[in-house]
């Protein structure tokens, strides 16, 4: 539902909010990198900070991660 509220609706800021909901019932792969791109869509970082904390405690490695990783890094927060 979030990457539809953020790809074909362009709503990025709804798209966060299930994304954090879903991120905070089960942490997969897949959902961490749902968030970290509806973050970065919604210009919002702090919104990822879970994931960001995730991945650096884990130290799981992605290439699509990684690229929204270093563009919130650039954001203001």
């Amino acid at each position: 539902e979030a990457l539809f509220l953020l790809h074909l609706r362009n709503k990025p800021v709804e798209a966060v909010t299930l994304a954090q909901q879903n991120w905070a019932r089960q942490r997969e792969p897949i959902d961490a990198y749902v968030l970290l791109e509806a973050a970065h869509a919604a210009r919002m970082p702090h919104a990822a900070q879970g994931v960001l904390d995730w991945l650096a405690q884990t130290k799981l490695e992605d290439t699509r991660m990684t690229k929204f990783v270093a563009q919130l890094g650039k954001m203001p927060a």
